[in-house]
């Protein structure tokens, strides 16, 4: 198990803009797009070390399940396969992760590796509200989805449930440098995503929880 501190921001965004860009047996739920940056510490896989993860979500169906399309996600550590890892390694990128977090927040700043530039930078400044746990009756889980050389698989992780309320938080970000050459050809799709308008903030928050790995942690739902 490790210690987690979740950040998350919600904004809306045209859902006709993210539908073009999904996989066709992907539909868009709801136009929005989630950032979720974890600082992680005590991490199984990386035998005990800590790492930061981002993950850049939007809410789908797929058949009869409902959750999060993951559009790409983020690794300031060696993106490293392992029995006790929680996420799919083939759904991870690693990048250069900058962050400062303190009792009223945190910032973030992220980086491709070979580019002098940040492409994403976020800071979460706690309101002193507190929220409810956070819970979606609509979230079952997280699509883990990447095409390689022509060859397709998809992992589907249940919904991890979080018992611990959230800290409301006041969040600016800004994408840039997202046409980055190094991107990892396999996300070429993100650098349209991230140009999209924002239109709304919806949600921002903290919390910190304990994550567990449980064996069933995901299940392969589509490939070969």
């Amino acid at each position: 198990m490790c210690r987690v501190t979740q950040y998350v921001l919600e904004y809306r965004v045209k859902q006709t803009q993210v539908q073009r860009l999904l996989p066709k047996s992907f539909h868009s739920s709801r136009g929005i797009l989630r950032l979720k940056m974890e600082i992680m510490n005590n991490v199984p896989w990386l035998e005990g070390r800590d790492c930061v993860r981002i993950e850049f979500n939007t809410p789908v169906s797929h058949d009869d399940k409902r959750g999060w399309f993951n559009l790409v996600t983020w690794e300031n550590c060696f993106v490293a396969d392992s029995p006790a890892r929680d996420i799919p390694v083939n759904t991870a990128v690693r990048a250069v992760v900058s962050f400062m977090k303190g009792e009223e927040g945190a910032s973030f700043s992220v980086w491709n590796e070979k580019d002098d530039a940040p492409f994403l930078s976020a800071r979460f400044d706690k309101t002193g509200d507190i929220g409810q746990p956070p819970i979606d009756p609509d979230d079952e889980g997280t699509f883990y989805y990447s095409k390689i050389n022509g060859k397709i698989t998809c992992y589907f992780k249940p919904v991890e449930i979080i018992n611990d309320n959230k800290e409301i938080c006041d969040t600016i970000f800004r994408w840039d440098n997202v046409l980055a050459a190094s991107a990892p050809k396999k996300y070429r799709h993100v650098p349209m995503i991230c140009t999209i308008n924002a239109e709304e903030m919806l949600d921002s928050y903290c919390v910190k929880f304990t994550r567990t790995v449980p064996e069933d942690r995901y299940e392969k739902i589509m490939g070969e």
